[in-house]
């Protein structure tokens, strides 16, 4: 039985939940019915208003209707699951502005303790909070200081009284002749005077002040050192950046060489190719020559015996005997037909 189209599988399956029975009937026989055919108007019966409102209201009220979007904006609202998503994104959201909020206050703080520290002055100095603050054209001087400076305070006054004897020996040298001695004298216990009121009066007040100064440059040095430190730790990675750029390029120029090689060996193989295609051409050409030379031969060869020839089916009945019935004798009383071959022979010479 062969299948039913789609068509009437389509019916097939709309009828499955009626109970019918189909009944074929020919053309003559199968008269229309009332309801395969449409009603006069003038002749029909008109139907009941009530019945119809009726009918109409089933079938408004049996239509799907679609949800409005004021109820699906408060079942989203009365729903838990999204009110807990949103209350999620939001405090993801409150913790990114936080996690900003934490580093403007840290600049804020930092630039604040900058203001603090540094101040001008009517004179134009930086000032750090009490503290005179140094240009960095100074800090080598400063570190020079320092460094005669941590010798001690009996060191510095062993200083001092080399710096005397030093002053007397000039002045011993370049001591002119006896008639101005008197007011060189005078000049020198002036002199004399004048240093010992500073030693003794003046050094109080300069060892205070070096021993702020001292106080003041080590922390400085504290900062060059830290600074050196910083400085030391970017050489090496700039180092280490260095040697990455060096092994790059290193790699570089190995992919380079080997394409190149590649591209040498390659060249090397197209020239095998072309060789081999050439040689395989002459070949061809040699065994193609040596095969019609035999063919010439065989072919104009005027007698041949059975045991050479290979038996053909093509050609008349006529020279199918005339090949099967040659002989010698036969050949020497015909010498016309052993001559001239046959048609056949003819034509597949010419080809």
């Amino acid at each position: 039985k062969s299948k039913p189209c789609a068509r009437i599988e389509r019916w097939v399956l709309r009828l499955q939940s009626f109970n019918y029975r189909v009944k074929y009937k020919n053309e003559k026989s199968n008269t229309p019915d009332c309801l395969s055919r449409l009603i006069s108007i003038k002749t029909g019966k008109p139907f009941d208003p009530h019945a119809e409102e009726y009918i109409h209201n089933i079938i408004f009220e049996a239509k799907p209707k679609a949800l409005s979007l004021s109820t699906i904006e408060q079942a989203t609202k009365e729903d838990g699951e999204i009110q807990l998503n949103d209350i999620k994104q939001y405090g993801e959201q409150l913790q990114e502005k936080e996690q900003e909020l934490e580093e403007i206050e840290n600049e804020i703080r930092r630039i604040s303790s900058i203001q603090q520290k540094w101040s001008n002055t009517k004179q134009q100095l930086k000032l750090r909070q009490h503290e005179l603050g140094l240009l960095k054209q100074r800090e080598q001087n400063i570190a020079h200081h320092q460094h005669e400076l941590e010798k001690g305070l009996e060191n510095i006054h062993q200083q001092i009284a080399a710096t005397e004897e030093n002053l007397i020996k000039l002045k011993e040298q370049f001591a002119e002749p006896k008639n101005d001695a008197a007011e060189k004298k005078e000049i020198v216990v002036k002199l004399q005077q004048e240093y010992k009121a500073e030693k003794g009066i003046i050094a109080e007040v300069q060892k205070k002040r070096l021993i702020a100064q001292v106080h003041e440059y080590k922390l400085e040095v504290k900062k060059l050192d830290h600074d050196i430190k910083n400085l030391k730790h970017d050489f090496k990675n700039s180092k280490n950046k260095e040697v990455k750029a060096k092994k790059v390029e290193e790699d570089d120029k190995n992919l380079k060489n080997a394409q190149a090689l590649s591209n040498t060996e390659a060249t090397d193989l197209e020239k095998r190719i072309r060789n081999a295609q050439k040689n395989f051409t002459e070949l061809l050409k040699k065994k193609a020559i040596v095969e019609s030379d035999k063919l010439l031969v065989i072919m104009h060869d005027p007698i041949r015996r059975e045991s050479s020839m290979e038996p053909k089916k093509e050609g008349n009945e006529e020279e199918r005997s005339l090949l099967s019935t040659r002989s010698p004798a036969r050949l020497r009383s015909h010498p016309s037909r052993a001559r001239q071959p046959p048609k056949w022979l003819l034509d597949y010479d010419q080809n």
